[in-house]
């Protein structure tokens, strides 16, 4: 578009000696070599703003097929269909890439406008007169005039699209979007030590102007894993049991003053019943059964509160409240008749008949399990 401009300015400087020469010995041959030469001016600038108009038009439709493009991906990141249409990263830097181009566009346009008006000033000044006073060019002129202030304004309000301020408010719109759709973390010690971290998220307003209160949460990573551990609480029954006894006073006659006695063994319950505390470790075999093992202490719910040791395992059923079904080993010291009573029968009431020896039996328990995760 600049060269057209130079080439016929530099067309007419060649023929400036030819038509000065012809001015001079015919007035009438100068008024028309004028008028050609004024109209081939005013033709050069109307074709030069078409041009540009042409190409303002073609930068206004890459701008709003932005816009568009924009507003397609703020409306798929509303949907709960999918997420094929939600913008990326790199359509973000695509998108940011085309507004620079349309950008550099814009302002190369401006100033070849300028310049274009600047030629036009510069050669038609001469011809000012001629232009004046014929009706066709002064129409033409005007026309030009007005073409050029159209496209001064169209120029201008393109620049403002793409300004830093609304670049940003639009980039800034899908940049919320992208952070605000689910993303997937892979955490390289993670995975190889299958444990657990917590992220911390904190969003602060960046203003307090904007009323905004804080808000902060807490996320767990990974969110499921296949192993616990824990303390668990419950109930037991096992097949402990004490030995119990009794004695009689044996006399052979009413008048019998030398008594013996017989001892007699009880009939006590064949289990016994307890609670326990054991430390768990388990591994998920679904979502919501798992296998465990664990150990621990315990006592015994009798007359006598004696402590106990508990080993074992079971199935546990459920996500972070966990019942658990186990059974095991139990060990403690319960009451045995003393080898010193060979017989039922003795002469003197005996004080003790029992002693606490160790044994170890099966057991079967319920408990609780809560993870804090």
């Amino acid at each position: 578009m600049r060269d057209i401009a130079l080439f016929y300015k530099y067309r007419i400087s060649l023929e400036e000696t030819a038509w000065s020469k012809a001015k001079a010995s015919n007035p009438k041959k100068q008024y028309a070599i004028d008028t050609t030469k004024a109209g081939q001016i005013i033709n050069t600038y109307i074709s030069t703003l078409s041009e540009h108009a042409s190409e303002l038009s073609a930068i206004k439709d890459t701008l709003q097929t932005i816009v568009l493009t924009a507003d397609n991906y703020n409306l798929e990141s509303k949907l709960q269909e999918g997420a094929g249409g939600r913008p990326t990263a790199e359509s973000l830097r695509d998108l940011n890439r085309r507004l620079q181009s349309a950008r550099n566009r814009i302002l190369t346009l401006s100033t070849e406008t300028k310049q274009a008006a600047a030629n036009f000033t510069t050669l038609s000044t001469p011809y000012q007169k001629v232009i004046a006073n014929n009706a066709s060019l002064k129409a033409r002129s005007e026309r030009a005039s007005t073409a050029a202030q159209e496209l001064d304004k169209g120029i201008e309000a393109a620049k403002s699209s793409v300004s830093a301020e609304n670049t940003r408010t639009l980039l800034d719109g899908l940049v919320n979007v992208i952070n605000s759709s689910q993303q997937y973390y892979l955490s390289l010690p993670i995975q190889l030590t299958k444990d657990q971290s917590h992220l911390k998220i904190s969003l602060i307003p960046r203003d307090d102007k904007l009323l905004l209160q804080p808000y902060s949460t807490k996320l767990l990573f990974p969110l499921n894993t296949d192993q616990f551990w824990g303390v668990s609480t419950g109930f037991y029954g096992s097949w402990l049991r004490n030995d119990a006894y009794s004695t009689r006073t044996l006399l052979d006659s009413p008048q019998d003053t030398t008594a013996e006695y017989q001892i007699v063994q009880e009939r006590p319950g064949r289990a016994e019943f307890g609670v326990s505390a054991m430390l768990r470790y388990g591994r998920q075999l679904t979502s919501s059964v798992a296998i465990h093992g664990g150990f621990g202490p315990a006592l015994s719910i009798s007359d006598k509160v004696r402590p106990r040791l508990m080993v074992g395992g079971g199935l546990a059923f459920g996500n972070r409240h966990k019942f658990l079904l186990d059974g095991g080993l139990i060990g403690g010291y319960v009451d045995r008749k003393s080898q010193v009573f060979t017989t039922d029968r003795v002469l003197a009431k005996p004080d003790k008949i029992t002693v606490s020896r160790l044994d170890v039996q099966g057991y079967f328990g319920l408990h609780y399990l809560f993870l804090q995760y």
